[in-house]
């Protein structure tokens, strides 16, 4: 039941963010300096094809959109008119020039990329490649981490206990984690930001919330496009 909860809230929470990316792209693509000789370019840290389906590849056409998919190891080697894959960090984007692309795109990824000092690296990194981004991230001070979702409250816990109930109670949907050294990593893998943090390293955005029931902030959103 929970699972099935989450699943939906899920669906229903991308829905809003295609919304949102959307009047991004409309309002670049009215400015009327795009064509298939001269796409819109945009990165993507962390992301996949599949979330862009949502979207709508048809919808990406229209708009003369190409993304490049930024993810660490080995990516696919096919290419398509919409998509290029890249293998890098998102820390680190120096095979780019400063606004090599359009719109810098990231969703519930700059929560993994390490500690404060990655993240400070991850988010200067975006903002440096495009001079205009989106960025999506679960929101500290709800009391569910998406990650952990069985164990409301996981992510407010000292570490020392994180860890003992990634052992010893089924925190994800995966089952426990019984090996110490992977339940500590685990839990250096996932690092939420709170509103201040976010404002922080995405100083010029105009930061939102994704809310449950319209009241009860879930996930953090920052972009600095303006509408004209």
């Amino acid at each position: 039941m929970i699972h099935k909860t989450m699943l939906y809230l899920s669906s229903v929470f991308r829905k809003g963010r295609a919304k949102h990316i959307k009047r991004i792209i409309d309002g670049l693509y009215d400015g009327g300096q795009f064509s298939a000789d001269k796409p819109m370019k945009v990165i993507d840290v962390g992301g996949a094809a599949h979330y862009w389906e949502n979207i709508g590849l048809e919808y990406l056409r229209s708009r003369h959109v190409h993304i490049t998919l930024v993810n660490l190891g080995d990516v696919p080697d096919s290419s398509s008119d919409i998509f290029t894959y890249v293998s890098a960090s998102g820390c680190d984007l120096s095979l780019y020039d400063d606004n090599s692309f359009d719109l810098a795109h990231s969703n519930s990824v700059i929560e993994h990329v390490g500690d404060w000092s990655e993240i400070t690296k991850f988010a200067s990194e975006m903002r440096r490649v495009a001079p205009h981004y989106f960025m999506q991230t679960p929101y500290f001070w709800f009391p569910i981490d998406p990650h952990y979702y069985l164990m409301p409250f996981f992510h407010w816990y000292p570490r020392q206990i994180r860890v003992w109930l990634l052992q010893h109670i089924p925190t994800r949907a995966i089952g426990r984690i019984k090996d110490f050294h992977e339940a500590n990593l685990s839990v250096d893998s996932v690092n939420l930001l709170d509103g201040k943090q976010t404002r922080y390293l995405y100083d010029d955005g105009k930061l939102s919330y994704e809310r449950i029931l319209l009241i009860l902030p879930k996930s953090i959103i920052t972009s600095n496009y303006k509408q004209s």
